[in-house]
C-alpha cells in the first residue's frame, strides 16, 4: 500500500525507498496539521530502488528540497514525482526513467544521467515547461564497460517545451557528442 506524510521528513544520512508502495504528501500549510514535504539536506543520501511514486495531495503547499543526492537506480521503469522538486544537490539517474510532474526547479544543482548500454541508461522527463537557465548543470557518464558506438543515440530529456539554451553540460569523453535539442526533447549521439 501507500504511505502517507503528513508532517516533514528531514534526511540527514541515508533514506532508501524500496517495494512497491507509492509515497503521498500532505502539506495544507498548517492547517489540519499537514506539514508534509521532504527535505534532502546536503550530504544526504535519498535512494530510489523502486518504480513508485510521489504523490501531493494537492492543497498546494507539498514539495521536496534536495541539497544532497537524491538517486535512482535499480529501478528501470519510471519514478514519478508528482510534488515540486527543488535541486540545489544532485539528481542522479542511473537507470530507468525519474519523471518529475511537477514544477521543477534545478537552479545551482546538477542533472546527473548515466549511460549502461545502448538500452539502458538514466533519462528524465518534466511535465512542465523547462528553462534551461533553472535546469542546472547536465552531466552524462558512461558507466560499467559500455562503450558508445558512432551512431548510438540517447533521448535524456523530455519536456513539453523549454526555454533558453543549454549552456551547462558534461558529456562523456568516450565519443565525440551530437547535441540535439527540439521543442520537446534533448538527445545526444555518439
Amino acid at each position: 500500500g501507500s504511505l502517507n506524510l503528513y508532517g516533514a521528513l528531514i534526511n540527514a544520512g541515508t533514506v532508501n525507498w524500496v517495494g512497491t508502495g507509492s509515497l503521498q504528501v500532505y502539506n495544507a500549510n498548517g492547517t489540519y496539521g499537514y506539514t508534509g514535504g521532504i527535505n534532502n539536506l546536503a550530504g544526504a543520501l535519498f535512494k530510489v530502488q523502486n518504480d513508485q511514486t510521489i504523490s501531493c495531495a494537492c492543497y498546494g503547499y507539498e514539495y521536496f528540497d534536495n541539497a544532497g543526492l537524491f538517486q535512482k537506480w535499480p529501478g528501470t521503469n519510471t519514478t514519478t514525482i508528482g510534488v515540486p522538486f527543488n535541486n540545489t544537490g544532485t539528481v542522479e539517474v542511473d537507470s530507468g526513467t525519474l519523471a518529475m510532474q511537477n514544477q521543477f526547479n534545478g537552479s545551482g544543482g546538477v542533472l546527473s544521467l548515466a549511460l549502461n548500454g545502448i538500452n539502458s541508461y538514466g533519462r528524465m522527463s518534466f511535465g512542465s515547461a523547462l528553462a534551461w537557465a533553472t535546469a542546472g548543470n547536465l552531466r552524462v557518464s558512461v558507466a560499467g564497460a559500455y562503450s558508445p558506438n558512432p551512431g548510438d543515440g540517447f533521448m535524456l530529456l523530455a519536456y513539453p517545451s523549454a526555454s533558453g539554451s543549454l549552456t551547462d553540460f558534461t558529456l562523456p569523453q568516450q565519443a565525440q557528442w551530437e547535441i540535439l535539442t527540439n521543442p520537446a526533447s534533448l538527445t545526444i549521439v555518439a
